[in-house]
């Protein structure tokens, strides 16, 4: 305590830190220079006192990272996406499969790598038979969905606008949705994540129908391929989906890299392929929702996870 101060000057003070009320003697400067009463004084931490260099956490650089098999975002440490190529499909030889949805209203939907340079051909994603549903890729940049109404037996094509698939998704894992209201109104929907991780979405609504003849379903599911291996998907593609009800642009973009429970309403089929696995390659793999099994013809299968649903 102090001891320099005279009782002609032992003013009534403040502890700077309590606020009690007592005898300047009474307080003493403490090392951040605050006079404050005994109960409040400390002395300063000897680790104060070092003076050491910082470590260096930044990297000397960096890389973008151009992986296909995840993203920023990815939690889900048991998912797994599939890849076709030239020569490669998925296959369920089930035609139960193909008669999920007789009449619309009907949403399809995938998880798609989206290639990095303008898609100029065209590209099945999947289908069921040969023309019970088709979602495929069209040029130039456009998504395509073909229907066969069970309803009435007739076929219906819905097609967006050339460059419907915008230049930022290029080279990014994006949800492509295909929502039919009836077989008259339909809409198309995309979302992905840019660079610097923002959700990006864009639509087509109001697309009108057109009535495409030939189309009738027959045989069972087909991913990534035809079954005559013309059409090979243009990169690899996880959670497949199909709805029974014409989902809204708000409900694809919410949704559209969660992984969704099985038993969520008008959900009626959905190929998640998370029960594959990289070592041993898988060559089964099982919907979700329908407990049907797709054998994949020399497809390959490595991990991509989504966030997860609730």
């Amino acid at each position: 305590m102090s001891t320099y101060i005279t009782k002609k000057f032992d003013y009534n003070v403040i502890c700077d830190v309590c606020g009690w009320q007592m005898k300047a003697h009474q307080l003493q400067k403490r090392w951040d220079g605050k006079m404050v009463c005994k109960e409040d004084w400390e002395p300063r931490h000897p680790s104060d006192f070092y003076r050491t260099r910082q470590d260096a956490h930044r990297l000397p650089f960096t890389r973008p990272d151009v992986s296909p098999v995840t993203t920023a975002y990815d939690v889900d440490v048991a998912g797994f996406a599939i890849d076709c190529k030239k020569s490669q499909n998925a296959t369920c030889a089930s035609p139960v499969a193909g008669n999920i949805v007789a009449a619309p209203p009907l949403t399809i939907e995938a998880m798609v790598l989206i290639p990095p340079t303008a898609i100029a051909a065209t590209n099945n994603i999947y289908r069921y038979g040969n023309g019970g549903y088709i979602f495929r890729f069209e040029a130039t940049d456009a998504l395509a969905m073909y229907f066969y109404n069970g309803a009435n037996a007739t076929g219906y094509r819905m097609i967006t606008n050339n460059n419907f698939i915008p230049s930022g998704a290029r080279g990014r894992w994006a949800r492509v949705s295909f929502a039919m209201t009836s077989t008259a109104v339909a809409a198309a929907y995309l979302s992905y994540r840019d660079a610097a991780g923002t959700q990006v979405n864009t639509a087509q609504a109001a697309i009108v129908p057109s009535v495409q003849p030939g189309l009738a379903h027959t045989g069972g599911l087909i991913i990534g391929n035809t079954t005559a291996l013309t059409e090979p998907a243009p990169g690899p593609i996880d959670d497949i989906r199909i709805w029974s009800t014409a989902r809204t642009g708000t409900q694809c973009q919410d949704n559209w890299e969660k992984v969704l429970p099985s038993t969520t309403t008008g959900l009626v089929s959905n190929w998640r392929f998370d029960d594959l696995t990289t070592n041993p390659p898988a060559t089964v793999t099982t919907d979700s929702v329908l407990a049907q099994s797709a054998t994949l013809n020399g497809a390959g299968s490595f991990p991509h996870m989504m966030v997860q649903g609730t």
